[in-house]
């Protein structure tokens, strides 16, 4: 069966189902934030780490499990082999060394105790700054697939938005919740990089609800929401209420079986189409998405 619906809240005066730009991330005051760096970087807080992280060529790295980083501001990427993080109310941008993204998860499977949290926070490049040419990275790069709970996070800056695993345990899907993905850039210019504003590249029980999603319109740029899995098919993933933008196609499902998508809004800019389904993966439930005039997007 689908994943439940969540019920998390009515967002812009209840005039749209998804976050609207600059809506979500941090948005607090920076005072608020304790600066980190690393040494002689120039930054405010250059040398300083959290208790318990050290600086490293990779970035600010902690390998203890479970950890909490809350009000922080990091110039540089974060890195744990511990199972559990959670970045809550925060600023993390890459770029100060050899990071390749502002979050990276080296932790177990999210059936093994595997787990990220990214609230209310911004995640990014320094300006200036991107990840290394070769890199086709999100803003939260994970090896082993996590469970995952990213919300209300303002995500740009990287070829990928984000790339959410399935958690594959029933009842208790992966989500990704009310974010504002957008600005991905392209770091690879002879060689072009993969991009996509939202890219699943495997596993059942996800949850994707209530995003804004803006990608370019370009030919390295397959979707602003898509599903391959290489190496199996999945289900009970569920796409409602976003918003989808950009692509060859806005969405692209390649792996997903019975995959349950309503409610979205489609801006009608891309390439080829609004939605494209490959097999194996299939349609389950399709309906209520729209264009912004009303107009309905078809099943693919």
């Amino acid at each position: 069966m689908p994943v439940t619906v969540l019920n998390t809240g009515t967002f812009n005066a209840g005039t749209t189902p998804y976050v609207l730009p600059g809506t979500v991330g941090y948005l607090g005051s920076l005072s608020a934030l304790t600066p980190y760096a690393p040494a002689g970087s120039a930054f405010p807080g250059a040398g300083n780490a959290p208790p318990g992280w050290t600086w490293t060529a990779a970035g600010l790295r902690n390998d203890t499990s479970p950890e909490t980083l809350d009000h922080v501001r990091v110039y540089g990427g974060i890195y744990t082999a511990g199972n559990v993080i959670t970045v809550t109310s925060s600023i993390i941008q890459a770029g100060t060394g050899g990071e390749i993204a502002p979050v990276q998860h080296h932790g177990a499977v999210a059936t093994a105790g595997g787990k990220i949290t990214v609230l209310d926070s911004t995640l990014g490049w320094l300006p200036g700054t991107m990840p290394p040419a070769g890199d086709d990275v999100p803003v939260i790069f994970d090896v082993n697939g996590p469970l995952y709970d990213v919300e209300r996070c303002d995500c740009s800056g990287t070829p990928q938005g984000i790339d959410p695993p399935g958690s594959n345990m029933p009842g208790t899907p992966s989500l990704v919740l009310h974010n504002w993905i957008h600005g991905m850039v392209q770091n690879n210019t002879v060689t072009p990089n993969h991009m996509d504003g939202i890219f699943s590249q495997g596993g059942s029980d996800l949850l994707i609800q209530g995003n804004y999603v803006d990608a370019p319109v370009a030919g390295a740029v397959t979707a602003a929401i898509f599903f391959q899995d290489r190496t199996t098919t999945d289900s009970d993933v569920s796409v409602i209420g976003n918003y989808l933008s950009g692509g060859a196609f806005t969405f692209r499902n390649e792996t997903v079986t019975g995959i349950v998508v309503t409610g979205n809004t489609f801006s009608g800019q891309s390439q080829f189409g609004d939605a494209a389904n490959i097999a194996p993966g299939t349609i389950g439930t399709w309906s209520g998405n729209v264009h912004p005039d009303g107009s309905a997007v078809l099943s693919p």
